[in-house]
């Protein structure tokens, strides 16, 4: 599902048909308190980025350098 959200007019923009159930599932978690239903809805309409910006997610990692601890008593 290819889907654009215009926050600034409060536009929600959909490439093609889209099945409704996930449609609006998707709707509710990312929108709380149905604030979804103040946009409007456009369908068949081609779906393009102006800039996208693209989001990385690293993986956690533990940063501390003292990782993995050294403790006195244990020794190898």
């Amino acid at each position: 599902m290819k889907i654009q959200i215009d926050t600034d007019n409060k536009v929600i923009k959909v490439e093609k048909s889209v099945n409704l159930g996930k449609f609006f599932d998707y709707l509710d978690k990312i929108f709380p308190n149905d604030e979804w239903k103040e946009f409007t809805l456009e369908t068949n309409v081609e779906v393009h980025f102006t800039n996208p910006q693209p989001v990385y997610v690293e993986p956690f990692r533990y940063r501390n350098p003292q990782w993995p601890p050294q403790y006195p008593w244990i020794t190898c």
